[in-house]
């Protein structure tokens, strides 16, 4: 877990200027330099992040910030990165949600690096969406000015899409599954920016070799993406049927919930509250289904980041501070053994 060091904050001043990204790279089976290879573009994906809220920019803004830095990157399963379906074929779902309960959910986008900046294009005040990325969708990307193909990121074949370096691990067995069979390296971005605004989101390719149409819990509001100012905001990576039948982000929120209605600082007060949830709640979802799940970040409401993960490893970025000054900022990968690992020397000690 994340051990951030905080202090009593009693002014509400100083408490609404508090900013925190948390981002996470994936969760599954740990193949030291491959999963290494995340560290970096997690660190770029964060200071992106960053850059957004010292700006002022709204939460959302900031999210999108950095799911497109891994997304662009083929060391994650989401944009370049993302894994192909049974047809070879990379179809990606998206979920992006801000604190005030509007959300964009895609599900299936095709021939995109970037589903996050289409998410954002399509957020608006007051309106919520979940689609399908129907062909009317995609003759529109293929009609569309220079400028906004280049900000999605658009090819003109899918092929272009599958990366060396999938295309490697594929070649080599060596995608990051668990037992279940499904893929664990989803990216996901949650941040509260200086108000106590949050924002989250969710961008995957789905599991390896999936069925044609297959969604998993990325794209769902609740499940792999959520946001309410009121609550907490986080995002999930994993075995997606797990996690919706396991109702494990909505355990999550409803604990967090009822500890913020018993005390509007709880988090504040009990520093360690966060991680006592997750422990609980992952312990009661690798009872119901041994060997499968993945993992999850959250900030709630007052509190600082958190993860937790029932793989064999998650990957880890974040940073707590105010515009003015960073307070924490690390990425790394955490191993189930409690091991956090930024290179390959770490192994070794």
């Amino acid at each position: 877990m994340i051990s951030v060091s905080t202090q009593s904050i009693t002014e509400t001043t100083r408490v609404m200027s508090r900013m925190h990204v948390i981002v996470h790279g994936g969760a599954g089976r740990f193949y030291p330099e491959r999963s290494l290879n995340k560290i970096d573009p997690m660190s770029e994906a964060v200071e992106a992040a960053w850059e957004e809220l010292v700006k002022g920019k709204p939460a959302e803004f900031a999210v999108v910030a950095a799911l497109r830095i891994m997304e662009g990157d083929e060391h994650f399963n989401a944009g370049y990165g993302g894994y192909p379906n049974a047809n070879g074929i990379v179809l990606q779902d998206i979920g992006l949600m801000r604190g005030s309960r509007e959300f964009v959910s895609l599900l299936n986008v095709r021939r995109i690096t970037y589903p996050s900046s289409v998410a954002l294009d399509m957020m608006r005040d007051g309106r919520s969406l979940m689609s399908v990325w129907t062909h009317e969708l995609m003759q529109q990307a293929d009609a569309a000015d220079e400028f906004i193909k280049e900000r999605y990121g658009w090819v003109d074949s899918h092929d272009k899409l599958l990366s060396p370096h999938v295309l490697e691990m594929l070649a080599r067995n060596q995608v990051e599954v668990g037992s279940s069979g499904g893929s664990h390296g989803t990216v996901g971005c949650v941040v509260c920016d200086s108000s106590g605004f949050f924002a989250a989101g969710t961008s995957t390719g789905g599991v390896n070799a999936k069925e044609n149409g297959r969604i998993g819990d990325t794209p769902i509001v609740g499940s792999g993406v959520f946001a309410d100012n009121e609550i907490c905001a986080l995002s999930t990576t994993g075995h997606g049927e797990t996690l919706l039948l396991g109702l494990l982000s909505g355990f999550i929120v409803s604990n967090i919930r009822t500890e913020l209605r018993k005390d509007a600082n709880a988090f504040r007060h009990r520093p360690s509250l966060m991680e006592e949830i997750l422990d609980q709640e992952f312990s009661e979802l690798s009872r119901k289904a041994p060997d499968k799940g993945g993992g999850l970040i959250v900030i709630p409401r007052g509190g600082m980041p958190r993860y937790q993960c029932n793989s064999e490893m998650i990957s880890i970025g974040y940073r707590t501070g105010t515009r003015n000054s960073v307070a924490e900022s690390d990425s790394f990968i955490h191993l189930k053994t409690g091991e956090k690992v930024r290179r390959i020397e770490d192994l070794n000690q």
